[in-house]
């Protein structure tokens, strides 16, 4: 048998090579060619990273070197004799694909393509493949088929084609190359919305046109590119220039690229931040405004509590001696006329005193100059005191006012004696003052109790005029009263209910009501105490 060969060329393509090997004897040229031919098995059969196998002229596997068998998974037992179609996928088979190759292997002198091909154990690889026709003297004897498997080379293209086109899409973000001059090299839909440049504009050109003109004379561009060399990563906020000359508060991220050691350029991320900081300035702004405002204000405020606390004082005084004194006429035997002008002067009296207490200490709640006090007191004492100041106002009424005292509330408590006074008092004030007839009812039962502390609450009850629901939410507002005509008939400044639930919240406790219109009230309270020695 002749020296095998891949093509039939016109003329031998080593002349002298063919002259020397004629000159010698048949049997001489046959070793060597044995020779040759056990060489280049050997160095075939020990190629791990390519498979390499012959063909015979229908494509039946005639070898199979190592590299086959890694890339493969076969055997050479398992796979000599059969036909090669077995690694190519289903529809590559359906369609005599395999055939195909060999068909145009022989009409071209060799075929290559990459594709996908299957494994032993089912799985898939992607090969590059080339087939080479082998020929005796003129007579094809089969192919050699060289495989490579470049599953990972083609996972990466993916990848690369994946992210190309993340990056390309993206419109948040302006993301592109730079060369290691610093000169555009890619350029994405971002970059184009947000610098205003196409990329036929700015592919080439250096990426300080980005920058003022104060910024290149300071060779700004050229000190983020050194720094990103640097430290690996440059970042930064500050004004960019957009293509038609405005500008733009920008977030700057560069990124050093290197290639085994080799700067081959940078990566540089650019966001439009403009709308942030100007929402940044419109907050910061809006925040010194407010606090001037509310500066203005606290100072107003100081300046009426001032004001109130002063006149309050000043009225106060003058006030108790008017009291005293219509107390003191009271006691004498006036005339009945006489008598009825010092009770309205002494009822009068009172109820601006209630105004003006009231007043005084709403101003001391908005500056938040009140204080609660922390001492023994009797609350059966407290109670039969409120009863005591209202009674008269309640007789003069026709009202019968009625009280009760849990008789396991003990004699003692702590808390501040003074503002539970208080709220008792612009309670059962107004229950009085919204009751014509009827009656009047004051409570106190305990809640819960344990060793040290118990929680009572306080009610007051009447049976006037009720509250319309639709009342009921501005109740505890100050200055707020049920409705205007209410305030024009019975009079008040609305500061009481809301003076008494914020009294009531500052000592840890809650307030509230129900009503019935026409029918009447019923206003609580509760509070915890803490247990008096006496208890």
């Amino acid at each position: 048998m002749g020296q095998l060969v891949t093509e039939q060329p016109a003329q031998p393509a080593n002349l002298n090579h063919l002259d020397e090997s004629r000159s010698k004897s048949p049997s001489a040229r046959s070793l060597e060619l044995f020779q040759r031919e056990q060489v280049f098995k050997l160095l075939v059969s020990s190629v791990k990273d390519y498979a390499i196998f012959l063909l015979d002229a229908n494509g039946m596997v005639m070898t199979w070197n190592e590299g086959a068998e890694r890339i493969k998974g076969y055997k050479s037992s398992e796979i000599i004799g059969q036909h090669f179609s077995k690694f190519y996928l289903e529809d590559a088979r359906r369609t005599n694909h395999p055939d195909y190759e060999l068909r145009k292997a022989i009409e071209d002198g060799s075929y290559e393509e990459e594709g996908w091909r299957v494994r032993k154990d089912g799985s898939t690889f992607w090969a590059s493949v080339t087939i080479t026709p082998v020929y005796d003297e003129g007579e094809l004897l089969g192919f050699a088929k060289v495989t490579r498997d470049l599953t990972e080379r083609r996972k990466a293209e993916q990848r690369e084609e994946v992210f190309r086109m993340l990056v390309s899409g993206v419109r948040d973000y302006a993301i592109f190359m730079l060369s290691p001059d610093g000169n555009v090299l890619t350029w994405n839909e971002g970059a184009e919305r947000i610098m205003g440049y196409r990329s036929e504009e700015i592919v080439g050109k250096h990426f300080s046109l980005f920058y003022s003109r104060e910024a290149q004379k300071r060779k700004h561009p050229d000190r983020e590119l050194g720094l990103a060399r640097i430290t690996g990563r440059y970042e930064e906020e500050g004004w960019r220039i957009r293509k038609d000359g405005t500008l733009l508060w920008a977030n700057v991220v560069i990124t050093a690229i290197y290639d085994n050691f080799e700067l081959i350029g940078f990566a540089k991320i650019t966001r439009d931040l403009t709308q942030r900081l100007l929402a940044d300035q419109e907050r910061e702004a809006s925040a010194r405004m407010l606090d001037q405002t509310n500066e203005e204000l606290k100072q107003a405020l100081e300046v009426k509590s001032r004001f109130l606390s002063t006149i309050s004082h000043e009225v106060r005084t003058p006030m108790a001696g008017i009291i005293g004194m219509t107390e003191v006429l009271a006691l004498e035997d006036l005339g009945d006329d006489n008598n009825v002008v010092v009770q309205n002067i002494f009822e009068s009296s009172k109820r601006l005193l209630r105004l003006l207490n009231n007043l005084l200490e709403a101003a001391r709640m908005e500056t938040g100059d009140l204080r609660l006090e922390n001492r023994e007191f009797p609350i059966r004492t407290v109670l039969g005191d409120v009863r005591q100041i209202v009674n008269r106002e309640a007789t003069s009424k026709g009202v019968e006012l009625e009280g009760s005292c849990d008789p396991l509330i003990p004699e003692t408590v702590y808390g501040d004696e003074l503002k539970i006074r208080q709220i008792l008092l612009n309670l059962v004030h107004n229950a009085v003052k919204f009751t014509d007839s009827g009656d009047v009812r004051v409570n106190a039962r305990i809640l819960e109790k344990t060793a040290n502390h118990i929680t009572i609450r306080f009610s007051v009850q009447d049976s006037g005029i009720g509250i319309k629901p639709e009342d009921r939410e501005k109740l505890f507002k100050p200055f707020s009263q049920a409705d205007e005509s209410t305030k024009r008939v019975y009079g008040g400044s609305g500061l009481g209910l809301s003076i008494s639930k914020q009294l009531v919240e500052m000592m840890g406790g809650t307030i509230a009501f129900d009503s019935v219109f026409g029918h009447g009230s019923h206003f609580w309270f509760d509070l915890p105490f803490t247990l008096g020695r006496s208890s």
